[in-house]
């Protein structure tokens, strides 16, 4: 279940980072706006797990991420 719940997490996370189109958005930003589209509360834990994956997002500062560029 916790697998498949931060796959769906980090999907959304993907989604809206690409709508911001590679400006830089707080961990807070990120949770309101994929909250909206679900029906069940999403922790803030599970948000910062799906940003931990390096190959899609880039930590610009304390709290704040971005896509990774592509080369």
């Amino acid at each position: 279940m916790a697998d498949r719940i931060r796959g769906e997490v980090k999907s959304s996370v993907l989604a809206y980072l690409r709508e911001r189109d590679g400006e830089p958005v707080t961990i807070a930003e990120i949770r309101m706006s994929i909250q909206a589209r679900w029906p069940a509360p999403i922790p803030q834990s599970s948000v910062r797990s799906a940003l931990q994956d390096t190959h899609y997002f880039e930590r610009v500062s304390r709290g704040v991420f971005r896509l990774r560029p592509r080369p």
